[in-house]
């Protein structure tokens, strides 16, 4: 009789959290569950979500019944910090205490303070607070996590650990119960870490520290997964030390085609799913939707865009152009909404929108979820980077650069064949190998030759 594989998946985004990538750890431990392993997932505690906006209790149906899920307890040093200071804060406002004032001041520097001072307690605080959320702001859910990971490993005859970043202090959990427990790791990015276009963002002494721990962790577990070939490639590239068997692509996906009967809409609906943040900026969109509305090149009345899911990002001229009248009417920001009702706008669309530019090693995971409700794509980004590749690749629609003359063209011409009802939805032949079962069947094959149990 086969041995079972008994997998420990270490994911901190999980249900009824609703972020992106809860998705793939979903759906993952539901078809390994189903192939026949014994999957045991440690995420976070529920509450962990309950007073965020991810937060998707609906999501908690969709876990496998025989998957086993066990929560670790979270803590919050930042929080902890912060709310020490508003209590200190308060009994300021009573009481003159020098040694309250000047911890204060390392915070938030008085008025008193030279501006030579401030500049320097300023880059005191942004030290400190980049390091205790370093590798990120979830490293509080480390010492729980390895404590109930240790346990399980006993209990539950775990053959193989499963850890899925980011978070990347997800990773370091398993690279740390790799080394306390000797049972086998495989590495699953659902995005680059260090390669990341953000991660410049971080201080310099973070950085230095995250490059040291990426590699670490690389260095000690037996497989790794990327979710593109550019970031599959990019991993050889850097560590020469992992070889070809070594790094697998295992890309994201979508559970099964959604058959919704084609529909003709009275405007021509374009949707973004998603929040926009960051460098995925809509101003050049925006601009191309104004000029063409301005220009009498579309009817006002006879176009609409939804970004659903909203925008995060606080720039005055992307606050001034959505006031504008032409604008009024035609743009339509929803936020965040459950799963479900995000899956029903974009059934709805006449046209699915991806946003991408500047990030060569990434596909965006609503671009799989748009493949199975089969609308048609229009994806603002370079060809040469992964979004790009994998639409030309799989003719799932058209790709233009991130301009505004080059978005107005395709604007144009995409509601030119709207107007004709020859808009194209992507292959179902050539996507069928985005499912989710057979992405775990690979998974499946990875975990198992990791854990001993399969010989290459």
């Amino acid at each position: 009789m086969k041995k079972k594989l008994n997998i420990l998946m270490l994911a901190y985004v999980f249900p009824p959290d609703a972020g992106s990538g809860t998705f793939r750890s979903l759906s993952f431990s539901y078809h390994l569950q189903k192939k026949g392993a014994n999957v045991t997932v440690l995420t976070a505690n529920e509450k962990d979500y309950s007073h965020t906006q991810l937060y998707d209790p609906t999501l908690m149906s969709q876990i496998h019944p025989e998957v086993n899920v066990v929560r670790a307890r979270v803590l919050r040093p930042l929080e902890v910090l912060i709310n020490l200071k508003k209590k200190i804060s308060k009994r300021k406002t009573f009481q003159q205490n020098k040694n309250l004032q000047d911890f204060d001041c390392m915070f938030h520097c008085n008025e008193n303070t030279s501006k030579e001072q401030s500049v320097f307690f300023q880059g005191i605080k942004n030290t400190i607070t980049d390091l205790l959320a370093c590798p990120d702001e979830h490293i509080g859910w480390l010492p729980d996590a390895i404590r109930k990971g240790r346990e399980l490993v006993k209990s539950k005859g775990i053959n193989v650990i499963y850890a899925s970043g980011g978070p990347w202090s997800c990773l370091l959990v398993g690279s740390l119960l790799r080394k306390k427990t000797g049972i086998p790791l495989v590495l699953d990015f659902r995005d680059p870490w260090v390669a990341n276009p953000n991660f410049k963002c971080r201080g310099k002494v973070s950085r230095l520290i995250q490059r040291h721990i990426e590699k670490k962790i690389l260095m000690g577990c037996e497989a790794v997964v990327a979710n593109t070939d550019e970031l599959r490639q990019d991993f050889l590239k850097r560590y020469s030390f992992l070889g070809d068997n070594k790094v697998h692509t295992i890309t994201n996906g979508f559970e099964d085609f959604i058959d919704s009967k084609s529909r003709v809409n009275r405007h021509f609906n374009i949707t973004h799913a998603g929040m926009l943040y960051l460098s995925r900026d809509p101003k050049p969109l925006l601009k191309a939707l104004y000029e063409i509305i301005y220009e009498g090149l579309l009817p006002i009345d006879k176009i609409r865009l939804n970004l659903v899911g909203g925008i995060s990002i606080n720039d005055i001229d992307l606050r001034i152009l959505l006031e504008k009248p032409l604008l009024k009417n035609v743009v339509r920001i929803i936020s965040r909404v459950s799963h479900e009702k995000a899956l029903d706008y974009q059934i709805k669309a006449d046209l699915l929108l991806v946003i991408q530019s500047g990030f060569p090693l990434q596909i965006p995971r609503k671009l799989y979820e748009y493949i199975s409700v089969q609308r048609p794509i229009l994806a603002i980004t370079a060809e040469d980077e992964a979004t790009g590749k994998l639409m030309k690749k799989y003719d799932l629609g058209m790709v233009v650069k991130n301009e505004v003359e080059a978005i107005k063209a395709a604007l144009l011409e995409t509601y030119e064949a709207w107007q004709k009802g020859t808009l194209k939805p992507p292959p179902k032949d050539k996507v069928k190998c985005f499912q989710n079962q057979e992405l775990a069947n690979h998974l499946y094959e990875v975990l198992e030759t990791a854990s001993g149990m399969k010989k290459l």
